[in-house]
């Protein structure tokens, strides 16, 4: 597929919402120039997984599915499957009113690779069904783009999984600082763990607290762009109460409920 010339400010130039338009503005040669900018289209390359092929279609009237394939538009051949919306989320500021944020909402995000086979220092992950493509950094600089030109609030996601916040915390914050001092309690106690051991004892319920199973709720994790949200992230009140919620929790972990469950884990 041969990319148009265009210059960033053409990328997002475009008004009207068509059925055939990525987030109802971006044609698909726009959006594999935005791919190719971040490297995306040479790191497939190099792996082997091309030509690209792009899949787009709305799952609802707000939603839209984009698939990438290489090769073959099949299971077997896709590589990312990403869905997404703009999502608007009421929030109030210390000592101000709710302002009502718009985010790009990262509904469900899967970055693989059919190709490659699990390893013993890349075992298979909670959600996978191949290893991932290493990719995640990029795919991020790309929704930060997007963002900026969307002129939005920010990235979020709902992390379905403790590993997935993990994974996601040195971009992403938790808006509820709370949940910010849970994932970094566990970090604290259990952090000495692989994190294939600390993911799949958090899915087999092989992670307490006290003589409770520990249980994963997903909440709102955001990148910021707006630059109140990012003061907010940083100021001294959220941290004060991250590290609050953080003391006064405390982790351990059942290995041995870990190995009955996931054996291979440990061959």
């Amino acid at each position: 597929m041969k990319d148009k010339p265009f210059l960033e400010k053409d990328i997002f130039s475009i008004e009207d919402r068509k059925e055939n338009l990525f987030l109802g503005k971006y044609t698909i040669s726009q959006v594999y120039y935005i791919f190719e900018r971040k490297g995306f289209i040479d790191f497939a390359k190099n792996k082997g997984l091309y030509p690209i092929l792009f899949d787009l279609y709305w799952r609802d009237s707000f939603t839209q599915n984009l698939r990438i394939y290489f090769k073959e538009k099949d299971e077997s051949h896709r590589i990312v499957d990403l869905i997404l919306k703009e999502k608007c989320l009421s929030f109030k500021f210390s000592n101000a009113d709710s302002k009502d944020l718009k985010f790009l909402f990262v509904e469900w995000i899967c970055l693989q690779n059919p190709t490659a086979s699990f390893t013993k220092d890349k075992p298979r992950l909670p959600g996978q069904i191949h290893p991932g493509l290493g990719l995640g950094d990029r795919l991020w600089s790309v929704f930060e783009l997007l963002v900026r030109f969307l002129q939005i609030d920010g990235v979020m996601i709902m992390p379905k999984f403790l590993h997935n916040a993990i994974m996601y915390r040195r971009l992403f914050h938790f808006l509820n600082p709370s949940k910010e001092g849970e994932v970094n309690g566990i970090l604290r106690d259990l952090g000495k763990y692989h994190l294939a051991i600390l993911a799949w004892a958090s899915y087999h319920g092989c992670i307490f607290e006290g003589d409770k199973t520990f249980e994963w709720l997903a909440e709102p994790q955001i990148f910021p762009h707006n630059r109140r949200l990012k003061d907010y992230f940083s100021s001294y009140e959220y941290r004060e109460n991250f590290k609050k919620e953080m003391g006064k929790r405390r982790f351990s972990l059942d290995l041995e409920c870990v190995k009955r469950r996931e054996p291979s884990l440990f061959e």
